[in-house]
């Protein structure tokens, strides 16, 4: 899912604007903090995204539950703490 979020933001330039507003609504001040959730997704193409970061954001929209050892589809978590893209 968190894919094709960033795919959707990527090919529509013009949309960031408003998805980027739109996340503004959702996740609290405190933690957006000057910066977007897209930004977050922007550290995807290189790479990784830090787990606490990308944690908090999902928690804050509802998409995960308490258990923090989870699995992730298609992502793997890196002793360093970030997350990966896998290449399943």
């Amino acid at each position: 899912m968190l894919r094709s979020i960033y795919n959707f933001w990527k090919k529509n330039t013009f949309k960031r604007y408003i998805l980027n507003n739109l996340a503004k609504l959702i996740i609290n001040e405190d933690i957006y903090i000057c910066q977007s959730l897209f930004f977050y997704l922007d550290i995807l193409q290189q790479g990784s995204i830090k787990y606490e970061q990308y944690f908090i954001i999902m928690k804050k929209l509802g998409l995960l539950d308490g258990d923090i050892k989870m699995s992730f589809n298609g992502l793997d978590i890196s002793r360093s703490g970030k997350i990966q893209f896998s290449s399943k």
